[in-house]
């Protein structure tokens, strides 16, 4: 029998969160990694057969800090193809049921990974991981300090989060049809910055030509994209990055129960290692 819950989909580049799942039974699963927590990790992928891969999927998951949020996480599951269409890489399904009193109380949630058969590794996951694991620790916090997720409508602006990075008034947020306006992405983008694994903030080299040739390798067009942490840090440009936001850091290293100082990720630097005169 379906269980009928409310689904909203904030589909866009890369990522997305949705509000609930229906309640069937699972598909029959390739393979299943149960971890010491409980955490099922699922692979309906050929690319993802093995028992082994996917506990280091679950040790990747473990790189991202995390606190008592952990425990409502239920399940990563990894599957061939992008259903929700080729621009979405993964998707984070938040599940909350609401009491009398109209308080918002967060059930566990799972992560989805698409394209498993082109993603064959841990660290071509690792940011997209990162990212949806931020949906469900800001999910989290908000909930329980505001007693309402990012994604309500009507009291985000509210939330403790919005007003901290400085987005309560902005018109753009939650308004434009843009992926990179919706405040539940701004703030998973945020979590990946701060808090992601180093897998998920892995800056991509940039060989210069003069490398290149000593090190036997082809000289090519050069190219970047967006998946390259340290040419885009956050899918939004037109905002601070979230080590630039005051306040930020102390707010969810508190939730998540940190002590140590912040090590927030350095300035872009170029090094010119020569000049030579035509």
């Amino acid at each position: 029998m379906k269980i009928p819950l409310v689904e909203k989909l904030l589909a866009g580049l890369g990522m997305v969160v949705a509000a609930g799942w229906v309640g069937t039974q699972p598909a029959a699963a390739a393979t299943v990694y149960a971890s010491p927590e409980g955490i099922r990790i699922v692979s309906e992928s050929a690319a993802w057969d093995s028992e082994d891969k996917l506990r280091q999927l679950y040790q990747e998951l473990k790189n991202n800090t995390h606190g008592e949020e952990f425990k409502l996480l239920s399940e990563v599951k990894v599957q061939d193809g992008y259903p929700k269409g080729k621009g979405i890489a993964g998707e984070y399904r938040l599940r909350t049921s609401v009491d009398l009193l109209g308080r918002s109380k967060m059930l566990p949630g799972r992560i989805d990974l698409y394209g498993g058969g082109e993603h064959r590794t841990v660290e071509s996951f690792a940011r997209t991981l990162a990212h949806e694991y931020g949906h469900h620790v800001t999910h989290y916090y908000s909930i329980q300090q505001d007693g309402f997720p990012l994604t309500d409508n009507e009291h985000w602006r509210q939330s403790t989060y919005a007003k901290i990075r400085g987005l309560s008034g902005d018109p753009r947020v939650n308004r434009s049809q843009e992926h990179r306006w919706l405040l539940a992405e701004i703030a998973a983008e945020d979590y990946v910055q701060l808090f992601g694994s180093p897998n998920a903030k892995k800056p991509h080299p940039f060989l210069s030509r003069f490398d290149l040739l000593q090190t036997g390798k082809e000289i090519g067009t050069l190219r970047w994209d967006a998946s390259m942490f340290n040419v885009v840090p956050q899918e939004n440009p037109e905002l601070p990055l979230a080590s630039k936001v005051p306040g930020l850091y102390d707010w969810l290293a508190q939730r998540l129960g940190l002590q140590a100082p912040p090590a927030f990720p350095g300035e872009p630097e170029l090094h010119i290692k020569e000049v030579s005169q035509l």
